[in-house]
């Protein structure tokens, strides 16, 4: 009896892993918009990188590192609470106050030179990334979502 009980309990589980959370095509394609956002503020990161020792608030050097920020926070933006709260419990607050407002942040850095806050914005949306990625394994995306988004 206890046999049979285990047995239909990991039946159940497997099924339970195998179909997953369901998403519909309107939450799937807002969802994009996190990872559109993350590619963006990637991309910032990337080109940040590059600027010159001398560069200038506002200057020419950091248009394209302010331009991959607004990108990034008109897609992190859109993003619904709904869709955030889907993907996990904790996704909600840590991507609206740690990442957007990190972007937020940090495009006001390269245009002014100075932020408001006792931390740096790049040190807080370190943590976000830090965060996301060591717990993307607690995430309930949709099965093939990777394909579907193209992040293979």
């Amino acid at each position: 009896m206890n046999r049979l009980l285990a047995v239909m309990l990991l039946t159940m589980m497997f099924a339970a892993c195998e179909t997953g959370v369901s998403w519909d095509r309107q939450e799937r394609e807002n969802a994009s918009h996190i990872f559109k956002s993350l590619d963006y503020a990637h991309e910032a990161a990337r080109r940040a990188n590059r600027l010159p020792h001398d560069w200038e608030p506002g200057g020419d050097d950091v248009a394209p590192v302010i331009n991959a920020l607004d990108d990034a926070i008109i897609h992190a933006s859109q993003v619904r609470q709904s869709v955030l709260q889907k993907a996990h419990p904790n996704l909600n607050a840590r991507f609206r106050v740690d990442y957007l407002r990190s972007l937020q942040g940090l495009r006001d850095y390269y245009e002014t030179g100075d932020y408001d806050s006792d931390r740096h914005p790049g040190n807080t949306l370190g943590d976000f990334s830090e965060w996301f990625y060591q717990n993307q394994h607690e995430f309930r995306w949709w099965r093939g979502y990777e394909r579907d988004l193209d992040l293979q």
